[in-house]
């Protein structure tokens, strides 16, 4: 548990005691301005731990303080984090005991901002937030409320019963796909019309990002295919170009039947170009005619094959007709699908809703992508427990 310069550091003792009874060990690590508010002495009083703030502290064991107090733990939280904490997070900032436990650790990581609205509406933190999201940090959001100068807006701290709700709620989605096999797509295809031009769409890759990551959180086992993105692929993922490459991919994977689930986030082609041109076709040509084919409907020609395999699709659409998305999910034999709109393609947002076979909406929001990747790989958990 990290708490940084905050006057809601007051709220890290009585959440870490909350946590303490409910089972879990926490080990505190204050900044310096941190002791300004809370004492060590308190903490360690209710926490029966020792409290960690000095890098410089002396160290019997040879590894050192950060790297040890990161292998010890299995999530690390910041509550408070202050804009400070927040923009070092961002930025790779290591000039403290907090912030090198922070980046020395491999684990699923919490940030909760509390500070004055004026500061929380700033443009730069919000960037910082974003870029934290996408590192795969989950937030959780200060509410509206009353601060220090009596003025009221968004930045206030959630209660620790709300806190701990939010904590327990993601440290049980930790490594809840244990054990489980998935195939995951993401990313936009390429149609080639020569060796210059292509056929594509504008999806971004984000969503099927966030859920490489919330995936990864959950413990499963996982093959990725993506096709062009907005961003460099982690190096464990396939990259593939058409939906042809996709179709032949998948279909070799599921042949197989050991995958437990298959989530189709691909924004693939539905057309392409009948023949591709040879070199690159010059501009003064005077008639140009491109003949397009249909591609193969991947999701629907893997269904036959699906066995165990739960199918879990996507249904981009102009409005968020339930309708039109369930139509799709019987078409294509798919046990779950996720409804979201134009708006969200190369956003950071996503309006969605997911939707089983029984045509209940079983979620929705209007998110953050990653936000959002954690509710559905929630809701995908639920699906193969089964």
């Amino acid at each position: 548990m990290g708490i940084t310069g905050s006057i809601a550091a007051f709220k890290a003792i009585e959440l870490s005691r909350l946590l303490l009874k409910r089972g879990h060990r926490v080990i505190p690590v204050l900044t310096q301005s941190a002791l300004k508010f809370v004492t060590p002495l308190s903490l360690t009083s209710l926490l029966n731990e020792k409290v960690y703030y000095d890098m410089f502290e002396e160290n019997e064991n040879k590894t050192p303080i950060h790297i040890r107090l990161a292998r010890e733990c299995d999530l690390v939280a910041i509550i408070p984090a202050t804009f400070n904490f927040i923009t070092k997070a961002s930025v790779g900032l290591a000039d403290d005991l907090l912030s090198l436990v922070f980046h020395s650790a491999n684990l699923p990581k919490i940030v909760a901002p509390c500070m004055h609205p004026t500061l929380y509406q700033n443009e730069i933190l919000q960037n910082h937030l974003l870029n934290l999201e996408r590192m795969g940090v989950f937030i959780i959001e200060p509410v509206e409320g009353e601060m220090s100068d009596l003025t009221v807006g968004k930045g206030r701290l959630k209660e620790p019963v709300e806190l701990l709700k939010e904590i327990e709620s993601y440290i049980e989605l930790i490594n809840r796909l244990k054990g489980k096999k998935i195939l995951l797509t993401f990313g936009r295809t390429e149609e080639e019309i020569d060796d210059v031009r292509v056929i594509t769409n504008r999806s971004s890759g984000k969503m099927g990002l966030s859920l490489y990551k919330v995936l990864k959180i959950a413990g499963a086992n996982l093959k990725v295919f993506a096709g062009k993105t907005d961003f460099e692929i982690p190096p464990d993922v396939i990259r593939l170009n058409s939906t042809l490459e996709f179709l032949e991919n998948l279909k070799g994977e599921l042949i197989k039947g050991e995958y437990d689930a298959l989530i189709m986030c691909a924004a693939l082609s539905d057309f392409r170009p009948k023949k591709k041109f040879e070199g690159k076709i010059k501009k003064n040509r005077r008639k140009l005619k491109i003949e397009l084919e249909e591609n193969p409907d991947v999701l629907k020609s893997l269904s036959s094959l699906k066995k165990k395999t739960k199918l879990i699709g996507f249904a981009l659409e102009e409005k968020p007709d339930v309708e039109v998305a369930y139509k799709k999910l019987r078409e294509k034999n798919l046990d779950v699908i996720i409804l979201n709109t134009i708006k969200t393609i190369s956003s950071d947002n996503i309006d969605f809703k997911i939707i089983n076979k029984n045509k209940e909406v079983i979620d929705e929001g209007e998110l953050s992508k990653m936000k959002a990747a954690f509710r559905i790989v929630k809701k995908i958990s639920e699906l193969l427990s089964q």
